[in-house]
């Protein structure tokens, strides 16, 4: 038993996924990956069949890990069941919009989450030189990393990657070369581990302008690093 394969879904200029789904697990191996490859792409609650648009259930429903690379922007649109869209077991999801991502415009606003689970279930979202704006992302057991590239600013609200069941956090790395944002109202960073004993996940968090950080928001972590060009603030603009 090898590893599960690669499976490549591209178009010129638009892309259609309806209803699609793609298997490459391995009984024996690492699972493969479903890349999509469109120019812009809208992540869509519910089911459909719009030109660029992949839609909540058929990620939900995914068999590989899935990569959606985008070389102008990836948005959201619509509504989501339980305003998330929740991953299968093991399998990653990674973003890469060229130009920006922001999942704060479907009808969830800023509290779409984005779920995985276990240590392969690792959630990234990446941008060459534009923003990155998401609400929620959990991924229980797998790293999180953002990474605005350029002078793309980065804000976020909630992260936690501790696992459902006994093991290590996992990690969480956000760079920006713009200013960074982080937190909201009852949310934190949170890489704690679960169970006696348990390892938290390290937080590095580097940016090329200002950090700033929302009132009451906490940052939990087995080692915490935070480099930020423009200073450290409080939602008060007061340094921390």
């Amino acid at each position: 038993g090898g590893d599960g394969g690669m499976v490549e879904t591209s178009g010129k200029q638009t892309l259609g996924v309806a209803h699609g789904r793609v298997d490459a697990r391995a009984p024996a191996g690492r699972t493969g990956t479903w890349l999509l490859d469109p120019t812009n792409i809208t992540l869509a609650g519910g089911t459909g069949a719009t030109p660029d648009t992949v839609y909540e259930d058929a990620l939900e429903a995914a068999g590989a890990n899935q990569i959606i690379n985008a070389s102008g922007t990836i948005t959201a649109s619509g509504t989501f069941s339980g305003g998330d869209v929740t991953m299968p077991a093991g399998l990653s999801l990674t973003l890469n919009g060229d130009a920006g991502i922001d999942l704060t415009t479907s009808t969830h606003g800023t509290a779409l989450a984005l779920k995985t689970f276990g240590a392969s279930g690792t959630i990234a979202l990446n941008t060459v030189s534009g923003a990155i704006n998401a609400g929620t992302l959990k991924a229980a057991g797998g790293a999180v990393s953002l990474v605005a590239g350029g002078t793309g600013t980065l804000q976020v609200r909630d992260i936690t990657t501790n696992p459902l069941t006994d093991g290590p956090g996992g990690a969480i790395t956000l760079q920006s070369g713009g200013a960074m944002t982080l937190g909201a109202a009852g949310s934190h960073i949170d890489a704690r581990g679960t169970g006696i004993g348990a390892t938290s996940g390290n937080v590095t968090i580097t940016s090329g302008g200002a950090v700033t950080m929302q009132s009451s928001q906490n940052i939990y972590a087995n080692d915490l690093q935070i480099s930020a060009a423009g200073g450290i603030t409080d939602s008060a603009n007061s340094l921390l």
